[in-house]
């Protein structure tokens, strides 16, 4: 459309920021401190998202609710971490009535430093998002060795290769499998884990930085 040459586009990927870093987070020793801070459990999913409708909250409100209602596991608590913004009173209105009050709790906003251990400390993120630009939470769960089941789109599947689990949005029923066999599987979620920490590591300042650099030397030949 624009009649550029493929030879002269570029991909330069995102930088995630250094307060990311799995490493980081299991030396400063504090994710017991954060979870009492917040009153969390040893387990718990996460969903990070703002509350506008392509965040597709509300299947995974329902989905949710079938994975209690139709399996025979326990399932972890729900995390919500958004802004109250677009949809936030249906999402209150759909807590009510699936009668998920005691198991969704929805947490204020965080810095950066206390989100990472928000990833860090549980135990695999689901992100059934309609639509994404990117996958800049995926990339953040990953980084903080947070396993990923996230909803089947090509942006995310650009960030996330074959280090995230990955369902059709939308789809209920299938949602509710993963997650039961995502909580069950603990080799499954190590073996996320351990893909992700390598997945993410290649959007490193010093990785960015040096591709622009490889851009700028090309422009001046």
């Amino acid at each position: 459309m624009l009649h550029v040459h493929f030879n002269k586009m570029f991909v330069i990927p995102p930088i995630l920021n250094a307060a990311f870093n799995a490493e980081a987070i299991i030396n400063q020793k504090n994710i017991s401190n954060f979870r009492s801070k917040y009153n969390l459990p040893g387990q718990y999913w996460i969903y990070v998202a703002h509350y506008y409708p392509h965040k597709n909250h509300i299947t995974l409100l329902k989905a949710y609710h079938k994975l209690i209602t139709s399996s025979n596991i326990n399932p972890w608590p729900l995390i919500l971490r958004g802004d109250r913004v677009g949809e936030s009173r249906e999402i209150a209105d759909t807590i009510k009535k699936l009668n998920l009050t005691e198991y969704v709790t929805i947490l204020p906003r965080l810095d950066e430093n206390e989100l990472s251990l928000l990833y860090g400390a549980a135990g695999a993120m689901v992100f059934p998002s309609l639509y994404e630009g990117g996958g800049i939470p995926i990339l953040e769960a990953m980084a903080c060795g947070c396993p990923v089941l996230s909803s089947n789109l090509p942006s995310i599947r650009e960030y996330g290769g074959d280090s995230v689990l990955y369902f059709n949005a939308g789809e209920v029923d299938e949602l509710v499998a993963f997650m039961k066999s995502l909580q069950n599987d603990q080799k499954l979620r190590d073996s996320l884990r351990q893909k992700g920490l390598v997945q993410s590591s290649k959007y490193s300042s010093d990785l960015t930085i040096s591709k622009l650099l490889h851009v700028y030397n090309l422009m001046q030949v």
